[in-house]
């Protein structure tokens, strides 16, 4: 019979905090990636060599506080990164058209972050730049600062071809690193969950005081543990964590 055991969340929390800290004063900041001097319409190919892929559209640029008149209602969310622009186009083979977009952030840190906020839960990862996955006629991958979406008219297997083949020609195209920001490398590897690597901007848990934090998930038997992680060299940090643990009475059932 499995047995229930009750725990105050005052324990609880203060343990995945003591991680959060000890790692947290070790880490480091990230260097930023060395900006290229190449505007992104540049990326964007009339074709694609050896195949029929054609662009049917110019490159539209959106900067800023312009991404608003191209992703109404979800701009917030790129803008906590420190996104920077975007370029678009469309590209057409016989009868099936894709939309291929280029998100450029400040740093490749931002950029994998808010890769890691649109990817859904339990997608179709993919070995692409740093990481990618894989919707139903739709596809997505960071790479250094950028990251790149390609969505389909249609869900047919031709269009599926079609950013597979784009998506692998501007995997070489595009600069940048192919590794996760220098934070994950701080994680345990042992029974961690592929693809719930996340960076949150601000506001983690509810917390104002929280951001930039970098989220991993682990599964022991038929639980899930999150670990968490941010940077904390002035111990501010921690004692805003305890004082929100201390005013914490409540217990948690963890049966």
């Amino acid at each position: 019979m499995k047995s229930n055991k009750t725990i105050p969340i005052t324990h609880l929390l203060t343990a995945i905090f003591a991680f959060t800290m000890f790692i947290g004063c070790g880490g480091g900041e990230e260097q930023p990636e060395e900006k290229p001097e190449t505007e992104l319409a540049e990326y964007f190919p009339q074709t694609f060599t050896d195949t029929d892929i054609e662009r049917i559209s110019d490159v539209q640029v959106y900067v800023g506080q312009s991404l608003y008149e191209y992703i109404d209602g979800g701009a917030e969310l790129y803008h906590l990164y420190n996104f920077e622009r975007v370029a678009t186009a469309n590209y057409k083979m016989g009868d099936h058209e894709i939309v291929m977009d280029i998100y450029q952030f400040d740093t490749p840190v931002n950029a994998y972050g808010l890769y890691s906020r649109v990817r859904p839960p339990a997608e179709n990862i993919i070995s692409l730049g740093v990481e990618g996955f894989k919707g139903v006629g739709s596809l997505e991958f960071v790479k250094g600062r950028y990251v790149l979406r390609f969505t389909g008219y249609d869900q047919s297997d031709q269009t599926q071809a079609m950013i597979d083949t784009m998506a692998q020609r501007m995997e070489t195209v595009v600069p940048g690193i192919i590794s996760k920001p220098d934070g994950f490398g701080l994680f345990p590897f042992q029974n961690m969950i592929g693809g719930t690597d996340v960076i949150h901007a601000d506001s983690y848990l509810g917390h104002s005081f929280l951001s930039d934090v970098y989220e991993r998930q682990y599964a022991f038997g038929g639980d899930t543990l999150i670990l968490f992680y941010t940077d904390d060299s002035t111990g501010e940090t921690y004692l805003l964590w305890a004082k929100e643990v201390e005013d914490t009475r409540e217990d948690v059932d963890l049966s």
